[in-house]
């Protein structure tokens, strides 16, 4: 292919991805280009460096692929021209840098988008480069921090037969893969937001996840902070499988029967969970974060026949 401008290249991406998805707002030369792109049912502002994969030029191109600074979403062209993958990366740790860098990606994960969907890499210099297929830049753009691991997107991707399918594939794989990314975002800042402490418990020392109390699925979610509770891996679980609740008023945490049956039983395990819980939720320090009651109503509202249990 010929050299071409850098604009070009966005361009050639909102053509395929079409209007719905993304288009450029002022083409800049692509230095960068400032576009708006929609993730989920939102629009946002991006502003676009992209540039074109190309050979490794190092005697490896057998194996490797290529693309340079300071383009941090590289493009790899098919046959016809149509765009086959993307290469996206954390633009944050190259920002105010002016020297040339170059990224070589393995081709053998560059061959795999086209099926898999998603495909994560980790360079030699310890950068976290994603491998994507076109449609799926909506759920690159949502990405909280690009340097994080997210092997869950590859899964989720993956099951939702985007590869070889049909176009409503692309959609299904879209949303589930965006519903990832918001959870992950969302329960970074909940953890933070209550020191890293499991809120029934008081379990730190890294074993904390932040959990939406009105699911992420259901309509109108919100991924406020008010919206969610910091909880250790056991605890999450329940609450998860509907084996906690916790009273909207007074915020009292009260468990399945089952479990409590399992505990005055002998089983150690159920025993352990309940008798570390709090009596109340623990609350965040900023007051602003604290859970709000009418999201825990939402949520039983919302999951109605699987606390039954808890009428």
């Amino acid at each position: 292919m010929a050299a071409r401008a850098r604009a070009d290249y966005v361009q050639d991406l909102a053509n395929q991805l079409g209007g719905d998805l993304l288009s450029v707002v002022d083409g800049r030369g692509g230095w960068p280009s400032l576009c708006k792109i929609r993730v989920g049912e939102k629009w946002e502002n991006v502003a676009l460096h992209v540039g074109r994969i190309g050979l490794s030029k190092r005697g490896r191109d057998d194996v490797e692929r290529r693309f340079q600074n300071p383009l941090l979403i590289g493009v790899l062209y098919g046959d016809g021209g149509k765009i086959n993958a993307i290469a996206g990366m954390d633009a944050v740790p190259r920002l105010g840098k002016s020297t040339r860098f170059s990224l070589f990606l393995p081709l053998e994960g560059l061959q795999k988008v086209p099926l898999a969907g998603w495909v994560e890499h980790v360079s030699s210099r310890g950068e976290r480069i994603h491998l994507f297929r076109p449609e799926l830049l909506p759920v690159f753009a949502g990405i909280e921090d690009p340097s994080a691991p997210m092997p869950e997107l590859e899964e989720i991707v993956e099951a939702s037969g985007l590869g070889g399918g049909p176009e409503e594939a692309e959609e299904r794989a879209r949303r589930a893969a965006l519903r990832a990314v918001r959870r992950s975002g969302f329960g970074r800042r909940v953890v933070d937001a209550y020191g890293g402490v499991c809120a029934m418990c008081g379990l730190d020392e890294g074993l904390v996840e932040g959990a939406h109390i009105y699911p992420v699925q259901a309509p109108g979610s919100v991924d406020e902070l008010w919206n969610g509770i910091a909880l250790c891996a056991n605890h999450h679980r329940a609450f998860d499988l509907h084996r906690v609740f916790v009273a909207p008023a007074d915020l009292r945490v009260h468990f399945h029967p089952d479990l409590v049956r399992a505990a005055e039983t002998g089983g150690a395990a159920c025993k352990a969970l309940i008798a570390t819980a709090r009596v109340k939720l623990a609350l965040p320090a900023a007051k602003s974060a604290a859970p709000k009651p009418d999201m825990f109503a939402k949520r039983y509202e919302y999951f109605a026949e699987s606390y039954s249990w808890a009428a």
